[in-house]
């Protein structure tokens, strides 16, 4: 059993740092968007450079981010459930 456990918790922190990467990248990105875009404005057109595909870029992270958010955390989301149910009847836990 305390081998599993061990497994959970290093898949848990796999999916952690792969969220934490998703989202650096997300920031990462939208910082130079914004900084090439206001380049381009203060250069009236010269400096050309843009992130293509920011957006695509932006929520395709987005997505990896939240589900490894969701496999991080899976086991301490179902106690805090179970902390709400707790006190319920068993009719309404059964609904």
């Amino acid at each position: 059993m305390a081998f599993l456990v061990k497994i959970s918790i290093l898949i848990s922190r796999l999916c952690q740092f792969i969220g934490g990467i998703s989202l650096i990248i997300i920031v990462l990105t939208t910082m130079l968007d914004v900084t090439a875009r206001y380049i381009f404005k203060l250069t009236g057109g010269e400096f050309g450079f843009t992130v293509k595909g920011s957006v695509e870029i932006v929520s395709y992270f987005m997505l990896f981010a939240l589900l490894a958010a969701f496999g991080a955390f899976v086991e301490r989301s179902q106690i805090i459930v179970d902390v709400f149910t707790q006190k319920c009847r068993k009719p309404s836990k059964a609904i």
